[in-house]
């Protein structure tokens, strides 16, 4: 419909790409994307703290799957010289990884990529939004374009449901005509895909949420530090400033992950226990996750009702 062809386009503006293409879900815009461009015969490396929709396509696609190490270029470039007699290399990493908040190393993961002539894909869910001058994501964080399939969701920063890839006329053209998810499946709602499009336009011109957040951020990650609890135990944490609104309080055993999950939400902040399969054994953690309009109030009032429910669990 009419709508979905406006926020295709928006999304193509926002990502600075000739076109989009619309996906129900993130999920099945990564399983689809992937599987449909590359099968037995070519090859995919990705980072092993990939989203576990990239994974899955990936083992969809029967591609030979390289697993690379965490935000390691050279890891990435031996990996895609083990496949050079391969028909197709395709690089797929998340821009900010979803359980830890850090960003990967864009400029040097696309130069890997050139080197061995390989696609480059990235998943921006948690980047739309939030990186970058005006929030359109890594890709302005770093300035530069280097990716070759820009996949993102509408269901993190925008609010609102669905998933997207964005990229060359040829490559959407192939995805419409090939993507299993996309064609055996329904559309999103009209009226939903009317709330992205509000979701788009407000971003585009006010960054005053976009300024929010980031305060916000530089707060929280001031006053964890001050607790002794950025990062705590995260072996994948930067130790910069944080830039993302995710942060890792990383406690190790599941169960009392668990108990101070369910001590936090008694106190009124919700902020949910990850554990395995979704991390590994020994490192669950709680996973906080800033909004702009949290007030410094909430925050501070969020780390106090932390290291309580720390106390209290042990």
């Amino acid at each position: 419909m009419a709508l979905h062809e406006e926020l295709e386009a928006a999304i193509a503006r926002l990502k600075s790409r000739e076109a989009a293409i619309l996906f129900p879900t993130g999920y099945m815009a990564n399983v689809g994307t992937i599987s449909a461009l590359v099968a037995k015969g070519d090859a995919v490396a990705v980072d092993k703290l990939n989203h576990a929709s990239i994974i899955d396509g990936c083992r969809l696609s029967g591609a030979r799957l390289l697993v690379c190490g965490h935000r390691d270029p050279q890891r990435l470039d031996d990996a895609l010289a083990s496949a050079a007699g391969l028909r197709r290399r395709l690089a797929v990493t998340d821009s900010v990884f979803s359980m830890d908040g850090d960003i990967a190393p864009l400029p040097e993961l696309a130069d890997a990529c050139r080197r061995h002539g390989a696609m480059l894909m990235i998943d921006e869910a948690h980047a739309t939004g939030v990186l970058g001058e005006t929030g359109r994501g890594t890709e302005e964080y770093f300035g530069a374009q280097p990716a070759d399939v820009v996949m993102g969701t509408l269901s993190k920063a925008l609010g609102s449901l669905g998933g997207f890839v964005a990229g060359s006329r040829e490559l959407i053209g192939l995805l419409r005509n090939t993507a299993r998810s996309f064609i055996y499946t329904t559309s999103l709602p009209p009226p939903v895909c009317a709330a992205s499009l509000a979701a788009i336009e407000l971003i585009s011109r006010d960054t005053g949420p976009l300024r929010r957040l980031r305060s916000n951020i530089a707060l929280l990650d001031r006053l964890l530090r001050e607790a002794g609890l950025a990062d705590a135990g995260s072996p994948a944490a930067p130790a910069a400033q944080h830039l993302t609104p995710i942060f890792p309080v990383v406690i190790g055993d599941a169960a009392r992950a668990m108990q101070v999950s369910r001590r936090l939400f008694e106190a009124g902040c919700l902020c949910p226990a990850i554990r395995p399969p979704t991390v590994p054994a020994g490192t669950s953690r709680l996973r906080v996750s800033l909004q702009s309009d949290h007030t410094e109030e909430q925050i501070r009032g969020f780390v106090i009702a932390l290291r309580e429910a720390l106390r209290l669990s042990r």
